[in-house]
């Protein structure tokens, strides 16, 4: 994500350590207690209500808006890191990812397979632990990619040299394709090597992103980018509308608006402090 895109300038102090998960909680909730001018003059309530949950850099934990994120499900009223230390990591959300325009789905199939590939390759691959430093230059790396990722001379940071994002490119790419080799062997099929490959010709000739390719098609049609994306939503509009699917009539879709009215208000009934008492004990316990 680049400033263009989804942030929070308040994040950007934060060093998120990934080396254990206990390193992990700790940073995250870190960040959860650490004040933050910006939010101090919004503290409290205004008009008798609250214009927030607290003043801290994060006011709650998912919050976060890393690239990747250790997660855990949670129970009722439990906090991300609680379920982490108790039950351990379940799953890898996987956040900076952008919805491919060129799909009616937003992810193309050969995009899956590269993912497993890739995160497997991440799992398996030996690493150092991360330092302050190192963290930093990985942050500074992948803005560097998301801003300038077409520029064949692009060089990134990698212990203090510089090294062309081709040649890093490949280097991994060796080891994603070792993966996808066991991959494909053991499951008796090939379509794992065959998306790294689609993928890696996107390293070779960068026109065949899709950053590229909506350039393209903008220039060729001296289009803008809305006109272009009310063009593909109409054409996806109708391929979905063709496919088979469940429908839900307006009587159906009253009924679950009621049950959820009706659920919310159990709950709501059901409270035996006021949210002041609740909001106060639940950032509390939070490091009990």
């Amino acid at each position: 994500m680049s400033d263009l895109g989804y942030t929070n300038s308040a994040q950007s102090g934060l060093t998120t350590c990934y080396n254990q998960v206990d390193t992990y909680i700790t940073s995250l909730r870190k960040a959860i207690s650490t004040p933050s001018e910006i939010f101090e003059k919004f503290a409290g309530k205004k008009d008798g209500k609250y214009q927030q949950l607290n003043s801290n850099v994060l006011q709650i934990e998912n919050e976060l808006y890393s690239p990747i994120r250790p997660k855990q499900p949670t129970k009722p009223l439990e906090k991300p890191t609680d379920a982490l230390h108790a039950r351990g990591v379940e799953y890898i959300e996987v956040r900076a990812l952008d919805v491919n325009p060129f799909s009616e789905l937003g992810i193309e199939r050969n995009q899956f397979f590269f993912l497993d590939a890739f995160l497997l390759y991440c799992l398996v691959m030996p690493s150092p632990d991360m330092t302050p430093d190192s963290y930093r230059e990985t942050e500074l790396n992948l803005r560097a990619v998301v801003d300038h990722g077409r520029d064949p001379a692009l060089k990134l940071d990698t212990n203090g040299q510089k090294s062309p994002m081709r040649d890093w490119a490949a280097e991994i790419f060796t080891g994603i394709r070792q993966v996808a080799k066991v991959l494909d062997s053991n499951l008796k099929v090939a379509e794992y090597s065959l998306a790294v490959e689609q993928e890696w010709q996107k390293i070779v000739d960068p026109d065949l992103t899709p950053s590229a390719k909506i350039l393209g098609i903008l220039l060729n049609k001296n289009q803008d980018n809305g006109a272009l994306g009310v063009e593909l939503a109409a054409h996806y509009k109708q391929s979905l509308n063709e496919a088979e699917y469940q429908f839900f009539d307006a009587d159906m879709l009253r009924k679950h608006a009621l049950s959820s009215l009706d659920a919310q208000h159990h709950i709501e009934q059901s409270d035996s402090v006021s949210f002041d008492a609740f909001l106060s004990d639940y950032f509390t316990y939070q490091f009990d």
